[in-house]
């Protein structure tokens, strides 16, 4: 006798599936996220670098923030860095993703205290605009986390509090 699956027991497999489906699919795209991390971490490196190498032809001084990314694209040579992996993916028309202290357009690197702790490059919600509090800029996109340059030439990923107190 030829025995063949009757429509409940097909439904009942397509709904497990699905449930199945529905619980791995976050843990996808999380993981995804986790893989594109480390690229935005190098990124805001390769940017806090190049401005280090402006600030060395330029009798050590960092450039306008206005200008910072026109300034520093001779030193960095390629323009898909200027944007996080993760910011790409949703919106691929951003042209930028990352900030500059406006607090050091044009400052001395010579001059700065305890450069290891300075904040010159960060993840940002709004890189054209001109923030005094790079604070109310700082975008935590990476599990409540967010790539930060220093002016010692260091890149470390910051939480929104540790960044805000680093950033007084």
């Amino acid at each position: 006798m030829k025995r063949t699956f009757t429509l409940i027991e097909l439904v009942v497999v397509i709904v497990i599936l699905g449930i199945i489906a529905a619980i791995l699919f976050p843990i996808f795209a999380q993981s995804h996220e986790h893989s594109k991390r480390p690229q935005c971490l190098s990124n805001a490196k390769q940017l806090g670098l190049g401005l280090m190498m402006y600030a060395a032809d330029y009798d050590q001084h960092l450039p306008p923030a206005g200008k910072w990314m026109t300034e520093t694209q001779l030193y960095t040579k390629n323009k898909a860095i200027y944007v996080c992996p993760v910011v790409k993916t949703e919106n691929p028309k951003v042209q930028a993703s990352y900030a500059m202290d406006t607090r050091l357009s044009g400052k001395s690197l010579n001059k700065l205290h305890e450069p290891s702790n300075r904040a010159v490059i960060y993840d940002s919600t709004r890189p054209d605009w001109d923030a005094t509090d790079p604070g109310q800029t700082f975008a935590p996109r990476h599990n409540e986390k967010g790539n930060v340059a220093f002016a010692d030439g260091h890149a470390k990923a910051h939480t929104r509090e540790d960044f805000q107190k680093q950033a007084r």
